[in-house]
């Protein structure tokens, strides 16, 4: 989490696409709401499981091929 924040605070791109962009947005999400790290560790891995769930259900999903 750490990482990420210093990585946007530098101008960083997030990822664009599958799981990645899944936990990024949501980490995003919950320091922009000041969330406690534990919470927004617990939501970006909440978001990738319900995200590799939705790509196992349907694989040819452009977001599921990266």
């Amino acid at each position: 989490v750490s990482a990420i924040q210093r990585s946007m605070e530098h101008g960083h791109a997030m990822p664009q696409f599958g799981a990645q962009y899944a936990a990024m947005a949501s980490i995003m999400e919950g320091l922009l709401r000041g969330d406690d790290v534990p919470t927004v560790v617990a939501a970006a891995c909440d978001r990738i499981d319900e995200h590799l769930e939705f790509c196992e259900a349907n694989p040819t999903k452009f977001s599921c091929l990266f």
